[in-house]
Parts: structure tokens; C-alpha cells; sequence
């Protein structure tokens, strides 16, 4: 394992490095509130505890939402073999093993580099077993899947589509385009879906009004209500109703 960089930039809000580029993979945690990097042809917001890894001779630039320290760290070597460029959540683990290699920078004492490459070695480890298969999750994905979990737990609320996409710092499109990818069908579709799916059952049951349903399901009124059960099931609440006694 080789240790070709390690530093700790303190940002301000809006500051922003130059565009350049390293012969050796960079590590870096973000400790601010978030920002922005561009890299190659590619743009991605990060937020607090976000790692981003950066592949060699890239070009990248990167954008501060906040003040914080960003860790840096360069490596090189065999361990580096079966890195990908990935932007990910840390649970604490990296930060520590980070900051215990600034301890021992700052100390040095007596056999202080070992210490250093043995945390950098973990380090390597945490990054090939993150992003190895399907165990990978880059950010922005986790983001998607934050948005699916939202839909499911809340479908029969008012849902802002625009506040939603909004906390996860994601441009509509994008996220219509990669929902769809991972689950068949835009957002839109599944929530109205999923609605529709509890409004079969309540039918069903034959207890209640079809503007109670319409309500206990999400919809702003029952004549929307009809409207869209009658183009997703091609029968109207009342006769999916009456057919299925």
C-alpha cells in the first residue's frame, strides 16, 4: 500500500478548487454541508459523511455548500486493484481510521508510517468490499431507493413530488429516468399504482363510499378518483365493485 497523498482542506461556503487531476486514486471525506463535484462528464451533489472516490488522471473539480474539512487521501499500489469510482454514505468507519492517521502524522512517534499505511490498508479494504458487486450503493442511488421508501410508507398522503425530489438534491429527470430503470415505471405511475391497488381492496370490501375510499387513498376527490381507476383498470370503482361480488 501507498500512501501518494494525505491532507485535510478546511472549506468555506461557495469556495471551489481549480480543475485538476492525480496519478493515484484519491479518497476524499466530506465533513461540510454538502456541495457539489464535477469529474470527466459527470456532475453529482454530496452531502455530510459522503466519500467520494476518484479514479487516476481524471480531471475534477469540486464546489462547497458549507464550511468543513475535507480528508484527502492518495493511494497507489496493488491494494488499489479493484477500486471503483464511487460517491457513498460512511457510517464513521473511514472518518476514524482517517483521523487516526492524522494523530499519528502530527505526533510521530517511533514506527508512526506503519501505523499510517496499516490504516490506509483498511481503508483500501473498506473501499473494495463497499464496492464489490451488488454490495456497491453509490449515493445517488440510495437516494432513488430513499424516494421508493417514501412512496411506499406514504402513498395514501399528499405527496409533493417537487419537495420530495427536492431533499435529495436530484433534477427531476433524473430521477424519473433512473426510477424507472430499476423499477419498470416512473415514480408518478407507482404512487398512482399503489394507490389504486389499496383502493381494489377497500372495493372489496364493500363497507365504505367510494369518496371515503377515494380520500383514504390519497386522491383529492372522488371524481379523480374514478377518473384515474377507470383508465388504469378500464372499469369504473363501481362496477370493479359490483363485478368482483
Amino acid at each position: 500500500m501507498g500512501i501518494a497523498s494525505f491532507f485535510i482542506v478546511r472549506a468555506s461556503k461557495g469556495c471551489s478548487s481549480k480543475w485538476h487531476s492525480h496519478s493515484f486514486w484519491e479518497i476524499v471525506y466530506n465533513e461540510s454541508a454538502g456541495g457539489c463535484i464535477e469529474f470527466g462528464d459527470k456532475k453529482e451533489k454530496y452531502k455530510r459523511g459522503s466519500v467520494m472516490v476518484l479514479r487516476p488522471n481524471v480531471p475534477h473539480l469540486q464546489i462547497c455548500g458549507g464550511e468543513g474539512a475535507h480528508w484527502c487521501l492518495g493511494l497507489s499500489g496493488y491494494e488499489t486493484e479493484g477500486f471503483k469510482e464511487v460517491i457513498f454514505k460512511d457510517k464513521g468507519r473511514i472518518l476514524s481510521l482517517l483521523k487516526n492517521m492524522a494523530r499519528e502524522l502530527k505526533v510521530k512517534r517511533v514506527f508512526y508510517r506503519a501505523f499510517m499505511e496499516a490504516d490506509a490498508a483498511k481503508i483500501a479494504l473498506i473501499l473494495k468490499r463497499l464496492t464489490s458487486g451488488k454490495q456497491a450503493v453509490p449515493e445517488e442511488d440510495e437516494r432513488i431507493r430513499k424516494i421508493k421508501r417514501t412512496l411506499d410508507e406514504k402513498f395514501d398522503k399528499n405527496i409533493d413530488f417537487g419537495t420530495l425530489i427536492g431533499n435529495v438534491f436530484l433534477s427531476k429527470e433524473y430521477v424519473r429516468q433512473v426510477f424507472k430503470k430499476e423499477y419498470g415505471t416512473t415514480p408518478l405511475k407507482y404512487l398512482i399504482q399503489k394507490r389504486i391497488e389499496k383502493a381494489k381492496i377497500l372495493l372489496l370490501e364493500n363497507k365504505l363510499t367510494i369518496k371515503e375510499i377515494a380520500a383514504i387513498c390519497g386522491f383529492e376527490n372522488e371524481y379523480y378518483f374514478s377518473r384515474l381507476f377507470k383508465k388504469v383498470v378500464s372499469v369504473s370503482p363501481k362496477a370493479y365493485r359490483n363485478t368482483s361480488q
